[in-house]
This record gives structure tokens, C-alpha cells and sequence, in this order.
């Protein structure tokens, strides 16, 4: 028996420090890793602890019980973790990627993402400021969002332009936990009596002038940071799926908490589609289930189901996926791996962190059916809706009169300007500005007589602006600030 054979680990295709670099150079932690350095610096950002405010599936604080952003995040880390140590990945690096999957993602969750990216495509025409963005300028996506969180918002120290700093390997693996790439939104031309669009635009008699297309290209400037052949790693892809399962995980038992499921109706599912899957000890399991009552009780080990059989599944094909690849490239230490890495095809090595192909048919469908059940439902929907409509009015409220924007949004809005005017030509505002960075009252006055002037460079900064600010806030700061401009309450501190 060869030695390839008697392999049970496959640590030969763990990401390895050693190739890998930060955006800019610096010392080395005297006990700590470059990963573990990633995670850590992640883990203490101002980004990552407002995840705890921000929706997952149901608003935040609509109940107690229901996960967040944060909550789904360190679920996804965990199971990430998990599949990784059985697999023998990097522990650290999966873990640093999961932590800041993210960070990049809005109040509202996907509603959010929605808006901003419309509002940064023109779909949404806010005071003549929009229409002359330009094509580079344009777009929203949360895990990019997430790559200009850590590489430009975030700080590490004053005189540090890059961010956190974070390596590469990270980096990819969080821009790359989902698609890099928009699909065509939901408009069609075609449909000529469609009145309320699905993107929650009210445009009558109205054709879409983009063809259903969506641009990024504001984060080309990301790419060049980047490079696919060198920085992918199988612990990215990792937890991309882990994503997935703990989705589906606490999709079930938020939605049961929410009275939306049925535990019964889940166990039926499970039952007639993943049947020739289940092993003894999992029918065992649903039979528990099914022959507990209590919600307190069969949650649990509902739970424990799920994640246990998702995860199961795809690590036995991942193993055998990766035994394939050893074989096939005579793969027998980490150097050999290294010596072909940057000539695979990275799209198919993503395949090989994959459930077969009948059970990756029978998890589409449960994912399908969640979808209907639970982001369907009346009660995500009225959220989505009330959720959609406080984001517009504050981007309304923000681009007709942005000096009521934060002092530090203010101050962000002029760096922003001024970064800009130095790649193209001097504005009679420049040293004005320059002058006055830290007077935020000095900044408003300037401010007031851009806003008259409303030129295309100007009204491209403001929606970039505000746009990562709406991007930053948690669910109640957005609804507290919604009530604080359009509302009746007193409080006028925040």
C-alpha cells in the first residue's frame, strides 16, 4: 500500500504563513502568527462588535432568542473550525476569515445591501446627485464592503494607510465566503406591467436604462491588492460552506422560535429528502425529535442534527475530493502542493469543498424551501419593508442637507475630497480644507457652499460618504437616527 494511501489528514493542503504577505511590511509577533494576528486585529475592530446590533434574518431585538449578525458570525467561525481541524486545514487562518466575513455588511442585512447598491448604481435618483456618478464609482457589495472596511476604515494607527493590515490569505477569504460577482437584478424590460419593483422603487412607466446589469467598479481598486493564483486557500472555501450550514441551522430554529415552523414539518423534510443520507444514528435523532414536545428540548438536539449532519456530509466528500487530488499530483508534503497551487483552476478546486452532487441537489432544495417559508413570510417581509423605507428616507435626509451628517462623517466626506482632488486638479476649496480638517463647524460652512455648487466630483464623494456610514450603522442606531430626523422624539444628544 502506497504512502499517499495510508494518508488519513490532508495537512499538505493547509495554508502555510510562510507564503504569505501583508499589504505593507512589518515586524513579526514574538508568539503569535500571522493569522492569529489577522483574527485578533478583526476581532477588536469597531466593525466587527456593531455586528452584534445588526440583523441576521430578523431585525435586531425583535427577539432576545434570535441570532444577529455577530451571533451567525461566530457560529459560522465555529463550524468552520470544526470542519478544518477534522480535515487538517489551518485552524487559524479559517478562523480569521470567518470572523470578518462580515464586517462589510449593512443594518438590515440583505435589504440593506440592496439598497446601498442601488442607491450606488443610480437606481435611485436622490437630488440630481446621482445621475453623473461615474462607472468607476459605482456599486455596493457587502464582502467588498468588507475588503475596504479592513484595508482602508479601519485603523491601525495614526500614520497607517492600510488598513488593519491584514495578509492576504485573510483578505481573500473574505471577499471570496460569496459571490465576487452581482447576478442581474430583478427588473426586466420585458415586464411592461410591473409596477412595483422588486427592488422597492416606485418608477411608473419607466424602463431601466442598465439593462438589469449592476456595476462594482468602485472596488476595482481592491483588486489590484489581490491576486486569485497566489491567494486562494481551501480554508476560504471552507467557510463559504460553513456559511451555508449555519444558515440553515439557525434559519430552523429562528424560524421555529418565530412560530413560522413547524418542527414536524422540518423533520418530514429532512426525512423524505436527505432519506438514503441518513445514517442510524441521525433517524435515531429525529425520532427524539419528533417524540419531544417542549420547544426547550427538542431545539437542542434539533440543533445538534443539523449541524452535525451537513457538516458530516461534506467533510466525507471533501476527503475524498482531496485524496483524489493527491493521487492524481502525486502529492505527498505541503511543497508539493505549493509547487502546483498557482496553476489549478481555482473555480474547480472550490468544487472539491463541496457536498456530492445528490446531496448538494436535496440542500438546494431545503435552502429553497427556507427561503419561502422564512424571508418570504409576513413577518420578514413587514420588516424588509419598514427596514427599506427608514434607509431612504436617511439618504434623503443626508443628501439634502448633509450638515447634519456626524462630525466625523463630515470630516470623512472631506477626506475623501480632498484624496480625490489630489489625483486630479486642485479645488479653490483645497487648501481651505486642508486648513480647517479638525473644525467641524469651519467644515460645514465650506460644505454648505459645495452643497449649492452640487459638481459631479463633489455629489460622488458625498454618496460614497454616506453610504459607508449607512453601511456601519446597527439596526437601532439607523431607526434612532430615522426617529431623530423625521420623528417626534426629545432626544436630541444622538
Amino acid at each position: 500500500m502506497s504512502r499517499k494511501t495510508k494518508e488519513t489528514k490532508y495537512e499538505v493542503f493547509a495554508a502555510k504563513e510562510k507564503y504569505t504577505t501583508r499589504l505593507l511590511d512589518e515586524p513579526e509577533h514574538q508568539y503569535r502568527s500571522k493569522f492569529e494576528r489577522d483574527r485578533d486585529r478583526i476581532l477588536y475592530s469597531k466593525e466587527f462588535r456593531r455586528l452584534s446590533g445588526k440583523t441576521q434574518v430578523f431585525v435586531a431585538g425583535f427577539d432576545d432568542h434570535c441570532r444577529t449578525r455577530l451571533t451567525h458570525t461566530l457560529e459560522v467561525a465555529q463550524i468552520a473550525r470544526t470542519l478544518s481541524k477534522s480535515i487538517g486545514l489551518n485552524i487559524d487562518l479559517t478562523e480569521a476569515i470567518a470572523l470578518g466575513h462580515d464586517v462589510g455588511h449593512t443594518p438590515f442585512g440583505h435589504v440593506g445591501e440592496r439598497f446601498l447598491n442601488q442607491l450606488m448604481n443610480g437606481c435611485y435618483e436622490l437630488n440630481n446627485l446621482h445621475t453623473e456618478t461615474p462607472e468607476g464609482e459605482k456599486g455596493f457589495k457587502h464582502n467588498w464592503q468588507g475588503i475596504r472596511v479592513l484595508s482602508s476604515l479601519e485603523k491601525l494607527n495614526k500614520d497607517f494607510s492600510g488598513g488593519l493590515n491584514l495578509t492576504k490569505l485573510t483578505l481573500w477569504g473574505i471577499l471570496n465566503h460569496t459571490d465576487v460577482e452581482f447576478s442581474n437584478c430583478d427588473y426586466s424590460n420585458e415586464d411592461k406591467d410591473c409596477k412595483l419593483l422588486k427592488c422597492g422603487y416606485r418608477r411608473k412607466d419607466k424602463e431601466c436604462t442598465k439593462g438589469g446589469k449592476q456595476s462594482r467598479n468602485f472596488y476595482k481598486k481592491y483588486e489590484e491588492i489581490l491576486d486569485d493564483q497566489e491567494d486562494w486557500s481551501y480554508e476560504a472555501f471552507i467557510v463559504g460552506i460553513a456559511d451555508e450550514i449555519a444558515q440553515r441551522h439557525h434559519d430552523i430554529e429562528d424560524g421555529i422560535i418565530a412560530g413560522i415552523l413547524d418542527k414536524d414539518d422540518i423533520v418530514s423534510k429532512f426525512r423524505d429528502d436527505f432519506g438514503a443520507f441518513l445514517s442510524r444514528e441521525d433517524k435515531l435523532l429525529l425520532n427524539n425529535i419528533m417524540d419531544e414536545d417542549e420547544k426547550e428540548y427538542f431545539l437542542p438536539i434539533l440543533n445538534k442534527f443539523v449541524v452535525n449532519f451537513l457538516s458530516n456530509s461534506l467533510r466525507k466528500q471533501v476527503e475524498i475530493n482531496l485524496q483524489e487530488l493527491k493521487i492524481k499530483n502525486d502529492i505527498c508534503t505541503s511543497s508539493d502542493f505549493y509547487k502546483i497551487k498557482r496553476s489549478l483552476i481555482v473555480a474547480e478546486e472550490k468544487k472539491r469543498i463541496n457536498y456530492c452532487d445528490d446531496f448538494a441537489k436535496q440542500e438546494k432544495k431545503l435552502q429553497k424551501y427556507l427561503y419561502a417559508r422564512i424571508i418570504n413570510s409576513h413577518l420578514a417581509q413587514k420588516m424588509d419593508g419598514k427596514s427599506d423605507f427608514i434607509l431612504r428616507q436617511l439618504a434623503k435626509a443626508y443628501t439634502n442637507n448633509p450638515q447634519q451628517l456626524q462630525d466625523r462623517t463630515i470630516k470623512s466626506l472631506f477626506n475623501n475630497y480632498l484624496s480625490i482632488i489630489s489625483e486630479q486638479n486642485k479645488s479653490c476649496y483645497t487648501n481651505k480644507i486642508k486648513d480647517n480638517i479638525d473644525k467641524p463647524g469651519e467644515l460645514r460652512t465650506i460644505l454648505r457652499d459645495l452643497h449649492k455648487e452640487k459638481s459631479s466630483l463633489y455629489s460622488t464623494c458625498l454618496l460614497r460618504t454616506i453610504t459607508d456610514y449607512l453601511a456601519g450603522m446597527t439596526d437601532q442606531y439607523a431607526i434612532d437616527q430615522y426617529n431623530l430626523l423625521y420623528g417626534v422624539d426629545s432626544k436630541w444628544s444622538r
